[in-house]
């Protein structure tokens, strides 16, 4: 939510509205790149996440785990016990650059990785859920509330868990993988067009 402004004030219009909400965060059952049936172990990494200029996030690479400079960590806590994760937060807006009202949130998770760790490693497993409806046992989807001080639930859970979910047990699966930071891409791309011309030119010669 923005503030309109006229005027001598003109210069500060568009500045967030500060407020506050206290989130109570929960999954259940979360996996590993294993499939249905291996819960994430104790400790594992869960981190909560907000775009707070577009619709979209980037994916974590081996250089961060929020590649869009508009994505904020907003909470990161630890997996307890297996397979599961509560946390609650107070979450101020003024605190988040940009943050405002009806921002998306995701979830993530990495199993092989802690709350101490300060970027994913190449190839590290991760998984990531978001809703654009309210499912079972939340009290919201998947976007920033109103600043109205109250305490919401905001949660993923499976059948597993909970007879009751929305979410198959497909959902809580860590099914994606960290990748090269693009700029590491390009720079790999470059060395191997390079090897190329090296050889053809190598052969040529030798021809």
């Amino acid at each position: 939510m923005k503030l309109t402004c006229y005027g001598v004030v003109t210069a500060l219009c568009s500045l967030p509205v500060m407020g506050a909400v206290t989130f109570n965060f929960g999954a259940g059952y979360l996996y590993t790149s294993s499939g249905v049936g291996n819960l994430v172990p104790v400790g594992g990494l869960v981190i909560i996440a907000a775009s707070t200029d577009n619709l979209s996030f980037g994916a974590p690479n081996d250089m961060t785990f929020l590649s869009e400079s508009d994505d904020r960590e907003i909470a990161r806590g630890s997996v307890n016990p297996a397979g599961e994760f509560a946390l609650d937060k107070v979450v101020t807006y003024a605190d988040y650059p940009g943050l405002s009202i009806g921002d998306p949130l995701r979830i993530y998770w990495y199993p092989e990785l802690t709350t101490s760790d300060l970027k994913p490693t190449l190839g590290t497993s991760y998984g990531v859920f978001y809703s654009d409806v309210k499912q079972y046992g939340s009290d919201i989807a998947w976007f920033v509330p109103t600043d109205s001080g109250d305490t919401v639930a905001l949660s993923l859970i499976t059948k597993n868990y909970d007879s009751n979910a929305d979410n198959f047990d497909s959902a809580g699966v860590a099914n994606l993988t960290v990748v090269p930071e693009p700029g590491e891409y390009m720079a790999l791309i470059g060395l191997a067009s390079m090897g190329f011309v090296g050889l053809r030119r190598y052969f040529s010669r030798k021809g």
